[in-house]
């Protein structure tokens, strides 16, 4: 690479920017980190269906819908754990799919 390695910052940001884009195309419509808890509102809450809900409160117990907000309890980084949110969030709705 012609400037070496990015700063971590740099990097940061990257992944933050993906992790947007990401929650946008799942319709998150808004995403906090308080309390190792995500705070995730929906831009459809009734798009989300109870089986799914109880799919990811199998994989991370915890988790659940509470007035038209999800939370999932995290370990850790949240720019990770919101990572393993989406990912699990993707994986349930294949699973309730088939």
């Amino acid at each position: 690479d012609r400037y070496g390695k990015p700063p971590k910052e740099v990097s940061n940001l990257f992944e933050a920017m993906s992790l947007r884009l990401r929650a946008r195309d799942l319709g998150y419509k808004k995403i906090e980190a308080r309390d190792k808890v995500l705070e995730v509102q929906l831009d459809d809450v009734e798009a989300l269906s109870p089986r799914v809900v109880s799919i990811l409160s199998k994989r991370n117990p915890g988790s659940r819908v509470v007035k038209g907000t999800f939370y999932w309890p995290y370990q850790g980084p949240s720019l990770k754990a919101l990572d393993a949110l989406m990912t699990e969030w993707t994986a349930a709705h294949r699973s309730y799919a088939e």
